[in-house]
C-alpha cells in the first residue's frame, strides 16, 4: 500500500522570539533559515593514517527570520530589542522556539537567543522584507516534523 501524502502549511508553524509570537507576515520563499555554527565533528589524521574525530559540542546556531515590512513581528522585535538596548545587561536574553502545529513536533528550540543584527532599512516600489539575524546559545532540532 502507498505511503498517503504528506502535507506542508507555513499556516500551521508556530515561531516564538522570547515569548513573542511572530505568526503572519512571512516573506515570500524562504522565510526562516537556522544554521549552526559549527560541524558536529572534527577529524585529523596522523603521519601514521590513524585518524581521531573530535567532537566540538559547540550548539550555537544563527537564526535569519525574513519578514515582509508591514509585518507585526517587526514591531515585536523592534521592541524586543530596544528592551534588551535599553536594561544593564544591554540585549534582551529569551527562547526560541519553533513547532509544527500540523504534526505536533517541536521543530527546534533554544533556551537563550537574543537579537544579532536587526535587519537593514529600505523602501522599493514594493513592499521591501527585512531580515532578522539571532543568534543562539545551544539549539535543539527534531528533524522528524519536517515535510
Amino acid at each position: 500500500m502507498a505511503e498517503s501524502p504528506k502535507v506542508h502549511n507555513a499556516n500551521t508553524t508556530t515561531l516564538a522570539v522570547a515569548g513573542l509570537l511572530i505568526d503572519s507576515g512571512y516573506a515570500d520563499g524562504e522565510y526562516l533559515s537556522i544554521e549552526p555554527q559549527t560541524e558536529d565533528t572534527t577529524d585529523k589524521v596522523g603521519t601514521d593514517g590513524s585518524v581521531v574525530i573530535s567532537v566540538t559540542n559547540d550548539q550555537r546556531a544563527t537564526v535569519k527570520i525574513k519578514l515582509m515590512a508591514t509585518s507585526e513581528g517587526n514591531a515585536r522585535l523592534t521592541q524586543l530589542r530596544a528592551l534588551g538596548r535599553a536594561s544593564q545587561q544591554g540585549v534582551a536574553v529569551g527562547t526560541f522556539l519553533l513547532r509544527d502545529r500540523l504534526t505536533g513536533v517541536q521543530l527546534a528550540f533554544a533556551e537563550h537567543c537574543w537579537i544579532q543584527k536587526p535587519p537593514t532599512l529600505s523602501r522599493a516600489r514594493e513592499v521591501a522584507e527585512y531580515e532578522w539575524t539571532l543568534r543562539v546559545a545551544k539549539m535543539e532540532y527534531d528533524f522528524s516534523g519536517s515535510v
